[in-house]
Formats: structure tokens, C-alpha cells, sequence
């Protein structure tokens, strides 16, 4: 009977001991399941980190871009105003001298109309006129 004793001891100890090495196993692979997942959620931080540099520069590109279109388009203006300018005064004479050539079209057929010692007189108050 000790001999029994003795066999079911070692079988309850062969067997704690089995138990104890499973759940040394199953802690080890908990724990090996957790690095895992932190190394996992470590490269999408990393990734995200990287996608989100990326999208800064690409709109910090952009922004930049667009600041050259804006200043390109805003000299572009200066030019074209400041060419104005140069030619405005002569879109303003050319308008006065059509005008005057309309005006003088105008009163032609008033002074073919008179007769000649008018026209002479009219001539000469022109003169002390200007």
C-alpha cells in the first residue's frame, strides 16, 4: 500500500508538474501574443507617424505652390497696370483726335457755305484769338 501511496504521489506530482509546465506555456505564448500586438500597434503608430509627415509636406508643397501662382498672377497684374498707364495717354489722344476729326467733319459744310470776306473775317478773329 505505501508502494501505492507512493506511485499515486509521484503521479499527482508528475501531474502538477505537467499542469505547472502548461501554464508556464500558455503564459509564455500570452506573453509572446502581447509583444506581438505592441509591436504591431508600434508600426501602425510608426506608419501613421510617416503618413502624416508625408501629408504635412505634400501640403506644405502645395501651400508653397500656390503662394508662387498667387505672386506670378500679382506681378502679372503690376505689368499690365503699369502698361496701362504708359499707353493711357495715348488712347486718350487718340480718342481727342477722332473726336476732332468728327468736329471738323461736322462744320465743313458751314464753312464752305459762306462767303469768301466772311470766312476771311472769321480767319483773322482766329488769329488775334489764339
Amino acid at each position: 500500500q505505501m508502494l501505492l501511496n507512493q506511485t499515486l504521489k509521484d503521479a499527482q506530482k508528475i501531474e502538477r508538474k505537467e499542469q505547472d509546465l502548461k501554464k508556464a506555456q500558455q503564459q509564455k505564448q500570452e506573453q509572446q501574443r502581447l509583444e506581438r500586438e505592441a509591436l504591431e500597434k508600434e508600426k501602425q503608430q510608426e506608419q501613421q507617424q510617416i503618413e502624416d509627415r508625408v501629408k504635412a509636406q505634400q501640403e506644405e508643397q502645395q501651400r508653397q505652390q500656390q503662394q508662387k501662382e498667387e505672386q506670378i498672377k500679382a506681378n502679372q497684374r503690376k505689368e499690365q497696370e503699369a502698361k496701362l498707364k504708359k499707353t493711357e495717354y495715348v488712347t486718350k489722344a487718340k480718342k481727342l483726335v477722332s473726336k476732332l476729326v468728327e468736329l471738323r467733319e461736322s462744320v465743313k459744310p458751314f464753312e464752305s457755305s459762306k462767303s469768301p470776306h466772311v470766312k476771311k473775317r472769321r480767319f483773322q478773329m482766329k488769329k488775334t484769338v489764339a
